[in-house]
């Protein structure tokens, strides 16, 4: 669980996604919400799907 975190934080990070995002994506931290955050910022996306692989 702590890499699956920590690597969404520096996906997070990388993508530069704004404060306003970053707050929301802190508060509902689910799927569903990783899902919404990947379609609106498709470079956060990209990074996440990166650090998986």
């Amino acid at each position: 669980m702590e890499i699956s975190c920590r690597c969404l934080v520096d996906a997070a990070v990388v993508a530069r996604l704004p404060d306003d995002a970053m707050r929301t994506l802190g508060s509902a931290f689910d799927d569903r919400m990783l899902t919404e955050t990947g379609n609106r910022y498709p470079s956060f996306a990209t990074e996440k799907k990166a650090c998986y692989h």
